[in-house]
């Protein structure tokens, strides 16, 4: 089970529009074509970005300047890469989950201490669960509830104004075609259970559709 209730700073359901479900009030705004749309793959609604301009800012609440222990989670159905660092989510000069460019690959990295971990993520079309962890010593990248990496990494987040957004880096550029559902950020380094258990709770749509999640997580 997920313990670390007391400790979720940020949650986006995307049920109709872009509220944080967390209680600490950090609603997000849409910018260009972002609409929230059922997904009956998913069997829940979901934010969909065209990657022509569409982005979510989520503020930048000092909460995001979370220096302790940290994870963010969540669903994504990639439909496009393009050619370059296409974000998925990214507080600049804090973190980042964006294209490898190198690669077909999500990378994640945070400033200023900055690490590297990839998964592999094709634009197959199909609803992939991603997290990323730092407890103060190691950094680990999440595919499907599965650890893909484990790296040392025992630096800090780059404390700045910058806002969270989803989509978007900055809200300028490198914009995704792709849905996302379930966004958590947590001020707590999940464990390898706690994330298998994030990764089931959609996978429970898949089978019975408008499931609705009420436990406090």
């Amino acid at each position: 089970t997920i313990e670390n209730s007391n400790f979720l700073l940020a949650h986006y359901q995307f049920e109709g529009e872009f509220t944080d479900a967390s209680g600490n009030g950090l609603d997000g705004t849409a910018n260009g074509d972002a609409p929230v749309v059922f997904d009956p793959a998913i069997g829940s609604n979901v934010v969909t970005l065209d990657g022509d301009g569409d982005f979510v800012d989520l503020g930048n609440d000092a909460l995001f300047n979370w220096q302790g222990a940290w994870t963010a989670a969540y669903w994504v159905k990639l439909r496009n890469w393009d050619e370059g660092w296409d974000t998925f989510l990214k507080k600049d000069g804090a973190f980042s989950f964006e294209r490898n460019v190198e690669a077909e690959e999500l990378a994640f990295y945070h400033w200023p201490n900055w690490t590297g971990t990839n998964v592999e993520l094709t634009n197959d079309g199909q609803w992939h669960h991603i997290a990323a962890t730092l407890d103060g010593q190691s950094q680990s990248y999440y595919l499907d509830g599965e650890l893909w990496a484990s790296v040392p990494n025992a630096g800090a987040f780059g404390d700045n104004e910058n806002p969270v957004i989803l989509g978007s880096a900055q809200g300028t550029g490198r914009f995704i075609d792709a849905s996302f559902d379930d966004l958590r950020i947590y001020g707590a380094a999940l464990t390898e259970d706690q994330v298998k258990d994030l990764a089931k709770l959609e996978t429970a749509n898949f089978i019975v559709a408008n499931y609705t999640f009420t436990s406090d997580f």
